[in-house]
């Protein structure tokens, strides 16, 4: 059976255990690992490359430490820093209604993980092109 006829949607396979990958519509391969506490997860690169990566990530929780999810969004994300920093300056509220007017309706819905420096680049663009302006930058 050759590569081209297997199902792009199935998760084959390597001769490590818990690491896996899906073959990609261009006919490369996609890498997954598994890391305890967090399920499988995507690995970027080649197969070298991404093992390594693999490697590092179960390391870092065997020592305890904590791994960025890939699954939390930016409001979600931009919730928890807005209430810390509700507490740490004066004009906390002001902060949260710009981020809740500004980033939550246009990137809002999206992994942080997929938002990329473009989007946000593009996003500053339109606030200045619209005339948008911070009242006054936030102090602490």
């Amino acid at each position: 059976m050759s590569e081209r006829s297997i199902d792009r949607h199935t998760f084959h396979k390597t001769r490590y255990r818990g690491f896996t990958y899906r073959l990609q519509a261009d006919g490369s391969k996609k890498f997954y690992g598994f890391v305890p506490g967090r399920g499988r997860v995507a690995l970027e690169g080649a197969e070298r490359e991404a093992r390594a990566h693999w490697d590092e990530l179960r390391g870092k929780v065997g020592k305890g430490e904590q791994i960025a999810t890939t699954k939390k969004r930016l409001a979600d994300v931009g919730e928890e820093h807005v209430r810390d920093a509700e507490k740490r300056l004066r004009r906390g509220n002001e902060y949260r209604a710009d981020f809740e007017r500004v980033s939550v309706p246009v990137l809002g819905h999206r992994r942080i993980t997929e938002i990329t420096p473009q989007e946000i680049i593009k996003l500053d663009d339109r606030l200045r092109a619209s005339g948008w302006r911070r009242r006054r930058s936030p102090t602490i």
